[in-house]
């Protein structure tokens, strides 16, 4: 059975973490054990309908997105 999503989400993890005094970019900072990126998603991951969801990052951190994803 195939679902077609009720949902769409943007996330825009984007920021560079300067004003954090971070050395990566704010949505891959870790928080309680999980980065900020992955506390942000874990609501959307967690609903009952299906939803299509687009995280939008810095080229040069596609592949750390892709990993905590």
């Amino acid at each position: 059975m195939t679902s077609t999503a009720t949902v769409g989400v943007v996330v825009v993890a984007a920021g560079s973490g300067s004003r954090l005094g971070a050395d990566l970019p704010k949505a891959f900072v870790a928080l309680g054990g999980l980065s900020i990126l992955q506390r942000a998603l874990e609501p959307v991951f967690g609903m009952s309908e299906p939803a299509q969801v687009v995280v939008v990052v810095p080229k040069s951190q596609l592949a750390l997105a892709q990993e905590q994803l």
